[in-house]
């Protein structure tokens, strides 16, 4: 009898019904009762526009266009707009190849291959001159088919070799101002055709012909007006 019993307590516990319960994450996410109806995140950024964030980013410089005062360490990497990996010419933003002084004008720095080669500089074309007053460079009187009286003063030159080729870590410090650092740090940069509209300012409308971009990257604008070629 015992064992009857045995049996057929064994056979119900078998054929009950599993009431077993698992947690689902409706147990773990549930909204504190001291919370009402439920607010999307709100972000409220405030950006400093007063006159010290036109200071350099990276020394104590605080007006003009280079940063350089000699603080320049290479072993420190410079953010910016500028690849600090990378190597950089200037070139002539018109045609985005011939030659562009950095020191007189405005320049658009691209990325290029240093090709080891010193700077050498050619003069092409010669002016008679009876004064150097406004030249780089004058051979003395009575050269280059000047009369005795006249300095023969160069008016063009060539270049060849790595002409003004530095790194981007370099150009970062020498150029990048607060301001700058900001833009790209939040943006990554300002295009050279921002004028506070989504279609000139922000990339990711591309292709857009208001855009100062195109299929090998955007031309970004520093604050001081130097132009750099960024993928």
């Amino acid at each position: 009898m015992r064992h009857f019993f045995i049996i057929i307590i064994t056979l119900f516990i078998m054929i009950i019904p599993n009431f077993s319960y698992t947690q689902t994450m409706a147990d773990y996410c549930q909204m504190p009762s001291s919370i009402g109806t439920p607010v999307d995140p709100n972000l409220l950024l405030l950006i400093d526009t007063s006159g010290s964030m036109g200071w350099c980013a990276y020394s104590s410089v605080t007006s003009g266009t280079s940063c350089d005062n000699g603080t320049y360490n290479a072993t420190t990497t410079y953010e910016g707009y500028f690849d600090p990996t990378k190597y950089y010419k200037p070139v002539n933003p018109s045609d985005g190849s011939t030659y562009c002084d950095p020191s007189t004008s405005n320049c658009l720095w691209v990325e290029t291959t240093p090709t080891g080669s010193p700077c050498t500089r050619t003069c092409t074309s010669w002016v008679c001159r009876s004064s150097t007053f406004g030249y780089d460079y004058c051979d003395p009187k009575g050269t280059h088919g000047c009369s005795s009286s006249k300095y023969a003063c160069c008016s063009s030159w060539s270049l060849s070799g790595d002409c003004n080729v530095d790194t981007g870590n370099y150009l970062n410090y020498k150029y990048m101002k607060r301001i700058d650092i900001l833009r790209w740090a939040l943006t990554g940069g300002r295009p050279k055709s921002c004028n506070n509209s989504i279609q000139t300012c922000d990339p990711e409308v591309y292709p857009n012909n208001q855009l100062s971009c195109d299929s090998s990257g955007c031309e970004l604008k520093t604050s001081d007006g130097m132009l750099v070629k960024a993928p």
